[in-house]
């Protein structure tokens, strides 16, 4: 028993005598790296994605997102659902796209001093500022509102556009649908 004890003094006095300086700073310089490397990858998910949240809450985001080629659609189907149509074909141009308003923190804060020389004479000083922080949730940030793109112009390709009333009825349900005036809409009929 008594061996054993001295021997562990011998034995971590060689651990020690044979890791000198230089290999002791190449020791730390490696375990340095590693936690910088784990610190790196604990900033990823387990499917290699970051863990950030984006931009826009995903839950809102596709009935955010305006679909043009479901007012498309929904148009087109009013439409042929009017006597006397027939098929129809619709295409609606935008001017750019949907505008996605999202919530904000605004805080403004004033300070003002007044200073009074010794000739009585009095100087104001004002300074303001403002700051506004969107307003983020823990899946995104919050949306007000999308303001839908201004339509220019609607296209309307009907089977029964020969027929005048037919025509009229057409331009005028598609005025009402998308709140254009009539200049925008053409309706052509099919062949």
């Amino acid at each position: 028993m008594e061996n054993q004890g001295k021997k562990r003094p011998e034995i971590k006095g060689k651990l020690l005598g044979s890791l000198d300086r230089k290999k002791m700073e190449v020791v730390i310089g490696v375990i340095i790296i590693l936690a910088m490397v784990l610190l790196y990858l604990s900033t990823f998910s387990g499917n290699g994605e970051k863990n950030e949240s984006p931009a826009v809450d995903s839950s809102s985001q596709e009935a955010a997102v305006y679909n043009y080629l479901d007012e498309e659609d929904r148009l087109r189907n009013i439409l042929s659902r009017i006597s006397g149509v027939g098929e129809v074909q619709v295409m609606i141009t935008y001017a750019g796209g949907s505008e996605l308003v999202p919530a904000y923190n605004s805080d403004s804060s004033v300070q003002s001093s007044e200073e009074t020389s010794v000739s009585g004479t009095t100087r104001t000083t004002r300074n303001e500022s403002e700051s506004k922080n969107p307003v983020t949730q823990q899946d995104g940030t919050v949306l007000l509102s999308e303001k839908r793109p201004e339509v220019v112009g609607v296209i309307i390709v009907a089977q029964g556009a020969q027929n005048v009333e037919v025509r009229m009825a057409l331009i005028k349900a598609a005025q009402t649908a998308l709140n254009v005036p009539l200049n925008k809409v053409e309706v052509f009929e099919m062949n």
